[in-house]
Formats: structure tokens, C-alpha cells, sequence
């Protein structure tokens, strides 16, 4: 559950996310969600995620505390993008959120309306709901991500 704030790059760095809005482990709004504050903590103490949260200086280590509109706002900046995204409706339950880019900057975040904590399109028979929420079979993460990176082939290093 390791999130660490990204360095700036050298070069733009093709960005895709999805994230259930309904999510109670990550929480879409930024943290930990009511569920992922009772997850062991990620130093391997015997206090919860919730608990570790508390430390000063925890919260960037952990998750960032930043919305997932937010973190991806960031991202799009960093990528030298518009900060005016469109936003289009791809199935009945997801939008797609894209920030206008330079080439090799793409920046998209795919929002699942009532998702929880797991793979859009995913295998359902391995989803547990009652604890990682509603998974949408509506799109199919892995394809998008495929087709996204066959898209935005990168070469070399992304930091010296």
C-alpha cells in the first residue's frame, strides 16, 4: 500500500489510472478508506494503516492524501498537458477523464461510478465485494491498458 510521490521526470510520462469512486480501501477522495484503515500497516509494525496515518509525516509515505482528480490533475501538469480535461462518458458506469497533451504526455483516468478496490473487467469469481466493493464489467481495464501502452511506447531512461 506504498505510495510514494513521484519525482519530476525528465521527459513526460504516459499516465493511465482507474479508481472506483466508491472505493473504501483507497479512497477516491484521497487516503485511506474506512476499510483500508483496519489493513496492517505497511512498516510491518503491528498498528493499522489507519494508525500509521497518524504519524506526522506518514500520510505521503503511505497513500497520498490528494483526491484521485487531483493526483491525476498533478500528473497532467507535470506532463506539460492543458489543465482542462474532457471528460466523456465510456460505459454506463465509467468516464474517462483526459487532459489535452503534448505527444508522449498522455495523462487519462478512468473513473468507475460506485467502484470499489479491484480490476474493472476483472475474473468476478475472485472479487470478494462485501470487503473490496462493486467491480464494474463494463470495460475491461487490461485491454484499455494494452492498448494504451502499445500506443505510448517509451525508450530509454525517464530520469537521470
Amino acid at each position: 500500500m506504498r505510495c510514494r510521490r513521484p519525482r519530476r521526470p525528465d521527459r513526460h510520462i504516459p499516465i493511465i489510472a482507474f479508481h472506483g469512486n466508491a472505493d473504501q480501501i483507497v479512497s477516491y477522495n484521497g487516503g485511506v478508506g474506512p476499510v483500508g484503515q483496519n489493513l496492517p500497516a505497511s512498516d510491518g509494525s503491528p498498528r493499522t494503516a489507519g494508525q500509521q496515518m497518524g504519524d506526522p509525516g506518514a500520510a505521503g509515505e503511505i497513500i497520498s492524501t490528494q483526491s484521485v482528480p487531483d493526483q491525476a490533475a498533478a500528473w497532467a501538469a507535470r506532463n506539460g498537458c492543458g489543465s482542462t480535461p474532457a471528460v466523456e462518458r465510456v460505459a454506463a458506469d465509467v468516464t474517462r477523464t483526459v487532459y489535452p497533451c503534448a505527444a508522449g504526455g498522455s495523462t487519462e483516468l478512468y473513473t468507475v461510478e460506485g467502484g470499489g478496490h479491484n480490476w474493472p473487467g476483472g475474473d468476478a469469481s475472485t472479487v470478494q465485494e462485501l470487503i473490496v466493493g462493486h467491480q464494474t464489467r463494463s470495460i475491461s481495464a487490461t485491454q484499455i491498458i494494452w492498448d494504451f501502452f502499445r500506443s505510448h511506447p517509451l525508450e530509454g531512461p525517464i530520469a537521470s
